[in-house]
């Protein structure tokens, strides 16, 4: 019965020594925030995976793990997004999103327009697969995932995801 009086005591201490810290310099901060951004991903990661694992829908869990990332945008960090031109989106029609992932706020730019289509996917490196907890969540999103450097067989994952895309959007439109 001791382990959650420590945790109860720990925890309060952790939170006022980070906000010290980040208080001390803007360099300090960053590094708080982005540390804490990262943390907050792995943990929304383990959530997202025991909500697919229950509803075994990728779709449903992509949409979900990204309504759970978009929200450190005000918690953590302070932003607010605006995405413009949504109402131009038609959503009879395919479309490629490309971020190029010079920094972690990409994924969340990327979270914050997910909520502007009704169905998507994510296609990432296959190397990503295999980071613990991040590369199951990811899977269970229905991630495509291409192999850097196999131009044949990153075109295949492609054309067989525009395959599925397509035989989807039919029997949803039937």
């Amino acid at each position: 019965m001791e382990w959650p009086i420590n945790y109860v005591t720990i925890i309060p201490i952790l939170c006022i020594f980070v906000m010290s810290i980040s208080s001390i310099s803007p360099k300090c901060q960053y590094w708080v925030k982005t540390v804490l951004m990262y943390v907050y991903y792995v943990i929304t990661a383990l959530i997202s995976i025991s909500f697919g694992l229950i509803t075994r829908n990728p779709m449903k869990t992509a949409n979900f793990w990204a309504m759970l990332y978009r929200q450190v945008s005000w918690l953590l960090l302070g932003l607010k997004w605006k995405t413009v031109g949504r109402e131009n989106v038609d959503r009879n029609q395919t479309y490629v999103v490309v971020a190029n992932h010079q920094t972690a706020l990409d994924v969340l730019a990327v979270s914050h327009i997910w909520e502007s289509f009704d169905q998507c996917t994510i296609i990432m490196k296959k190397e990503l697969k295999f980071i613990p907890i991040i590369g199951q969540c990811i899977t269970l999103c229905g991630t495509i995932f291409l192999q850097r450097g196999n131009s044949e067989s990153s075109r295949n994952a492609l054309n067989d995801a525009g395959k599925r895309a397509k035989e989807s959007a039919i029997r949803n439109h039937s």
